[in-house]
């Protein structure tokens, strides 16, 4: 079977807007789908162990996990189908009231293989962490942070100090920049 890739994504616009460009600059012969859940990654936590108390020794499949709380066909229908690779990709959201970062512990822990039960990755604080550049390169990004009390505001933030606010811009050069810019911070 050629890759087929599933996203299950948090939310509707920005993660399968990202996605797609990301797609066609760096990957073009990838055939994906997305399945945007509609909600935040604390909810998805609260949902898995909810079903599935021990849902890492239960095996599950996360696609059958969200069709069972689907009510939607067409959005069920693309849970059904086979996936070569499924990735989940949802905001860590530290400001969240009704936090659940234990259960998120043992996600992260459980999805860590795209090919078999699916491979999460977070991200902080939000999905807009990726144009949070003034220039590239950015040799300030390694010690940039956002205190908890700004966290709500994240989006203004980047917005007003990003230089990289037009995805439509963004070519191979631009993502790989990025991603060495990420794993440097990672690594920092």
């Amino acid at each position: 079977m050629s890759k087929k890739i599933l996203l299950i994504v948090e939310g509707e616009s920005d993660e399968p807007r990202f996605f797609r460009r990301l797609f066609k600059c760096c990957y073009r012969k990838a055939e994906y789908k997305f399945y945007p859940h509609r909600t935040n990654l604390h909810v998805l936590a609260q949902e898995l162990v909810k079903n599935y108390p021990d849902f890492e020794n239960d095996n599950i499949d996360i696609r059958l996990v969200l069709a069972s709380i689907e009510s939607d066909e067409n959005r069920k229908q693309v849970l059904k189908e086979t996936y070569s690779d499924i990735y989940l990709v949802f905001d860590f959201e530290p400001h969240e009231k009704n936090s659940h970062f234990e259960i998120i512990k043992r996600m992260l822990a459980f999805f860590n293989d795209s090919t078999l039960q699916g491979k999460l990755f977070i991200n902080y604080p939000m999905m807009q962490s990726y144009k949070h550049f003034s220039n590239l390169p950015d040799h300030t990004f390694d010690t940039k942070t956002v205190s908890l009390d700004e966290v709500g505001n994240y989006k203004s933030i980047v917005a007003r100090e990003s230089g990289f606010t037009d995805l439509a811009k963004y070519d191979f050069r631009t993502f790989y920049s990025l991603a060495v810019h990420h794993l440097r911070k990672a690594y920092f």
